[in-house]
């Protein structure tokens, strides 16, 4: 279990390469008051952002460390976005099973300034407001640190985001540490999972995730894995499938993934059908 304190050293204002770590409480079902928490890395460098999950930072600590990875015993792989420093143009990497999808968009947030302020921490930081992703978002940004970034897509506030919430406490954002970094994240094991990705347009990407529902078992079928060869195969969740459960992994993970659609982004939220 992460345990962090928030370590902001005014040192990092001159330094180009800088990791943030959010912790992200949400509902993965919003109409349930339960609350997952998982930890985000928001790596900033001299040309390009990379915001991901904690679980690809630990793959990376074990390839790099030559010790053996079992997807077996991983949380599920999160979400991967990624744009160039000062750009509004951002890349989202997914993965479904088997098969990484890259899904590119345009994202921009017309922040409200308001006037209230308080402190986080040593830092003072003012409050902004906006409508983005079908939801209404409150942040508490600093200008004591010269980064106009923020978790996910959020950016465009004169000052670095500490703390982002929705107004119906679907998701909240917190920095709970932050120190510089030599070199930014070198994707060495991002690169396994993105350099195959197969870049998708809005409309193709839910015909994938619609399908994916129909048939979460997919891949098994197509040749990308074959039960003969294995006692079963792992999801990215860790879920086994053998030979004798498919039909109940199907059924299982159907239901999740219809219990589970509370996307950030609420508007592109996949309309599925049962």
């Amino acid at each position: 279990m992460y345990r962090f304190l928030l370590l902001l050293l005014p040192v990092f204002i001159y330094a180009q390469n800088h990791r943030f770590i959010y912790e992200v409480n949400f509902k993965k079902d919003s109409t349930e008051n339960l609350y997952a928490k998982e930890f985000y890395f928001l790596d900033i460098g001299s040309e390009e952002i990379l915001y991901y999950g904690k679980d690809y930072f630990v793959l990376d600590s074990l390839r790099k460390n030559n010790l053996p990875i079992e997807f077996k015993t991983m949380p599920s792989l999160t979400n991967i976005t990624i744009h160039k420093n000062g750009s509004s143009n951002y890349d989202e990497y997914e993965l479904l099973e088997y098969d990484m999808v890259k899904l590119s968009s345009e994202n921009k947030q017309n922040w409200k300034l308001l006037n209230d302020k308080k402190q986080i921490d040593q830092y003072n930081v003012q409050k902004a407001e906006t409508f983005w992703g079908g939801r209404k978002w409150t942040a508490w940004f600093t200008t004591e640190i010269p980064f106009q970034e923020g978790p996910y897509k959020f950016s465009g506030l004169p000052g670095m985001i500490l703390e982002l919430k929705d107004d119906q406490n679907n998701y909240s954002f917190k920095v709970i540490r932050s120190y510089k970094l030599d070199i930014v994240q070198n994707k060495d094991m991002f690169g396994i999972f993105l350099k195959n990705a197969a870049p998708v347009s809005l409309q193709k990407y839910y015909k994938i995730k619609l399908s994916h529902y129909q048939d979460p078992l997919s891949f098994l079928k197509n040749g990308m894995m074959d039960l003969k060869d294995y006692e079963g195969v792992f999801l990215k969740d860790g879920t086994k499938v053998t030979r004798e459960n498919q039909k109940q992994v199907i059924e299982q993970q159907q239901k999740m993934i219809l219990k589970y659609n509370n996307p950030i982004e609420v508007d592109k939220a996949v309309r599925y059908t049962q």
